[in-house]
This record gives C-alpha cells, sequence and structure tokens, in this order.
C-alpha cells in the first residue's frame, strides 16, 4: 500500500534489477527496500541483511510474511496484505467479485480516550467506523489530494485542493478528501468534512466515491490535485453535472 502511495508504477515490492542481490545491499539509496525483499526471497539470512543494512530483524520478519504470502498466495490473504486485485491476478489468483474493503478511524489519540478526527483507512475488517459516523445529509464531493510530494507539486497544489475545499463547503457540500500524504494542510484535521488515507489507484476511487455518499454515488473532483488526480484520466461524466454548471445547492446558479 506504501508502495502504491508513491506513485512510482509499482504495487510489489518486486522490482527487476540485475547484479549481485548482497552487493546491492550495501547501497543507500530508494531501491533498498526492493533489493531487501528480493533477497529475503532469495533466502539470505537475516543476519545477513541486518549486517549489511541496520534494518532491525522485526522489520525483516514483516517482509517475509509478505515473501512467504507471495509463494502460497490467496484473494482473501492478499486483500488483507494490501496487494491489489491486478497484483494478485499476476500470481495467478482467481479474482472474484469486487472486494469491499470497509474503513477504521485512525486513532490520533494512541487508546488514551476516544478519537473523533474523522481520519479513516481501508482494511478487511467486518465492522467499518466510517459508515457509523454521522452525515451532515448535505451533497457529498470527493476531493483527490496532492500525493506525495514532487517537485513544483507538493505546495502548490496541495494549496489548491485546501482552497477547493473550502469553497466547496461554503457552497454546501459535504467535502472528503482522499489522500495518502499525512504531511499536508488538506490533511489536517479541520480542512475537510472527511479524510481518507488511501492511494489514488489500485481501482479503489470509484468504491471511495460511493461509500463518502453513504452509498448514492457523489461527484469527483480532481483537477486541483496536480499530477496525482490528473493522470487517473477519470472520464468527464465523473464530474456532478450541477458542479459543471457552477450551480450553489439551494442558492441557484453560481461561478466557482
Amino acid at each position: 500500500k506504501a508502495v502504491r502511495g508513491a506513485e512510482i508504477g509499482m504495487d510489489t515490492l518486486n522490482l527487476p534489477a540485475e547484479g549481485d542481490v548482497l552487493e546491492r545491499l550495501r547501497a543507500m539509496d530508494d531501491r533498498r527496500l526492493f533489493t531487501v525483499f528480493e533477497a529475503i526471497k532469495q533466502g539470505v539470512d537475516f543476519d545477513v541483511i541486518f549486517g549489511l543494512t541496520r534494518i532491525d530483524r522485526f522489520f525483516l520478519a514483516k517482509l517475509k510474511n509478505l515473501a512467504d504470502f507471495e509463494a502460497n498466495p490467496s484473494y482473501a490473504e492478499g486483500k488483507r496484505l494490501g496487494y491489489t486485485d491486478r497484483a494478485l491476478a499476476r500470481m495467478g489468483v482467481e479474482i472474484p467479485a469486487p472486494f469491499h474493503f470497509s474503513y477504521k478511524m485512525v486513532d490520533t489519540c494512541a487508546a488514551e480516550f476516544a478519537a473523533e478526527t474523522p481520519y479513516f483507512y481501508a482494511t478487511t475488517d467486518a465492522s467499518c467506523d466510517s459508515r457509523r459516523f454521522q452525515r451532515s445529509g448535505k451533497p457529498v464531493i470527493i476531493v483527490l489530494g496532492s500525493g506525495p510530494i514532487r517537485i513544483g507539486q507538493g505546495i502548490e497544489f496541495d494549496y489548491s485542493s485546501v482552497h477547493c475545499v473550502r469553497t466547496l463547503r461554503r457552497m454546501g457540500f459535504e467535502v472528503v478528501i482522499v489522500n495518502n500524504n499525512p504531511e499536508t494542510v488538506s490533511t489536517d484535521y479541520d480542512t475537510a468534512d472527511r479524510l481518507y488515507f488511501e492511494p489514488h489507484g489500485g481501482g479503489r476511487i470509484e468504491r471511495h466515491r460511493l461509500r463518502a455518499a453513504g452509498g448514492r454515488g457523489g461527484g469527483l473532483w480532481r483537477t486541483d490535485g496536480g499530477e496525482a488526480g490528473q493522470v487517473l484520466r477519470q472520464p468527464r461524466r465523473a464530474h456532478p453535472r450541477h458542479l459543471r454548471r457552477g450551480h450553489r445547492p439551494g442558492r441557484g446558479p453560481r461561478a466557482l
């Protein structure tokens, strides 16, 4: 899930590479996580990997869980571990009907007392905190955030997303942000009505859209998140018709 959130064209830790894996483990670069996973799949001992990388064995064991799964994959367990349908299909797993995620609230209070911040993340758990969260009854619009930090994108389009959300809220909409980068103003607790910490890709946007509106559908606003939203190439009809015309709910037409 974190790899998908980086938007580097990868949906698993299996990055093709050449050369001796032990030599590549010595390199402290942005490929190291993938190299460590490759070494684990090749059976390199944890002590050797730790000696070369100083990555704690606890984290190496967590990566080995994924390596063990990929050796004997199944659909239900794959979804629990965060694999996309596309990735599972490449492993030879039969893909049944679309999987329905539930959404848990992020415990921003570390269990010290009950959290109330409307931050959610997808999970395979049976109970869904998002469905229990009180709705305003207003029309719902999802705004795609700016995603991972990029040169020329992070500040500018986070600023754009925030002002888009504020404008939509003033127009009378309930606004939901989907963004996987917590280090942004758009993901502050008081910016939107709800926030889903999820990657933009992986076929989840439509499910987020339906979930956000309580199963009634809803609008999807992608143009203020910069490259992150544009590359999804959602069709124009995904935009609510009344927004295209600059309609202000209950107050007649007005330019956005």
